[in-house]
């Protein structure tokens, strides 16, 4: 970031960088944006500082480490050259594909469902047009891409509330942006991530780089049963209420007393 704003301060201005990471400390420190070690959180201090100044942001994304020698930025730190005569993945074609959306796999679904004891779902393209109405009343399924996913989830929040007892949504993102549904709605839940490097049961999703995946489910809301009032009001001067002084009388007796 020192180096961008001493050298390109002009060309970043107004965007977004993004920095790809294998490192899962830097990825989740960066995404909170503090940390509890003071050197760590005096790093993103200055960080967010140059980001001020630059009026741009920095986006970290976590991708696995393979991916970092296939493109060859970090291969040289663990014994491997980087040259012409090795298989490297082109730029631009690892970052389209790390920002491109899950297949849709109808087996994948049918898997999640099944494992919550769900029944049917429908199916929506995240490229169609988002309709609140057609959403009314059913469990739908969305696979989009990471950076379309807050506003689809936030699209869904806002439809849901309209008929939140009967319509719900499932969702399976990329996993290479903070986890922004924290704090968007408790009603959010996040289902088990799917790691499809150390799953061979997923190997049917066919996947060019094995990010992994979030799965976000949107509940049907279930309205608790209203509780007793807990209202200090004094009891009227009736006889009930002089039977219930008399019995507090009693138990106040039967307290333990305190050692001398």
């Amino acid at each position: 970031m020192e180096h961008i704003e001493r050298d390109h301060a002009e060309e970043v201005t107004g965007t977004t960088l993004f920095y790809f990471t294998d490192n899962s400390v830097t990825y989740y420190i960066a995404a909170k944006g503090s940390s509890g070690y003071p050197k760590l959180h005096s790093l993103i201090e200055k960080i967010r500082l140059i980001e001020l100044r630059l009026h741009c942001v920095l986006q970290v994304v976590h991708v696995p480490g393979f991916l970092m020698i296939r493109q060859g930025t970090d291969g040289l730190s663990r014994g491997i050259w980087a040259s012409p005569l090795h298989n490297l993945v082109d730029s631009q074609h690892l970052t389209a594909r790390l920002f491109a959306p899950v297949p849709f796999s109808s087996r994948l679904v049918t898997e999640y469902v099944t494992w919550a004891g769900l029944t049917s779902w429908t199916f929506k393209p995240w490229d169609h047009v988002w309709d609140a109405v057609s959403c009314f009343g059913l469990l739908t399924v969305w696979f989009p891409p990471p950076e379309l996913a807050r506003q689809l989830l936030i699209f869904l929040l806002s439809m849901w509330v309209e008929q939140a007892r009967t319509t719900s949504a499932l969702l399976f993102i990329p996993r290479i942006v903070p986890d922004f549904w924290h704090g968007l709605s408790r009603h959010i839940v996040e289902w088990p991530t799917i790691y499809p490097a150390q799953s061979p049961a997923h190997s049917y999703l066919n996947l060019e780089f094995p990010i992994p995946v979030v799965v976000l489910y949107l509940g049907p809301h279930i309205p608790a049963l209203s509780s007793p009032s807990t209202s200090m009001e004094p009891f009227p001067n009736t006889a009930t209420t002089r039977w219930h002084r008399a019995c507090a009388q009693k138990m106040r007796g039967l307290s333990p007393r305190p050692l001398q």
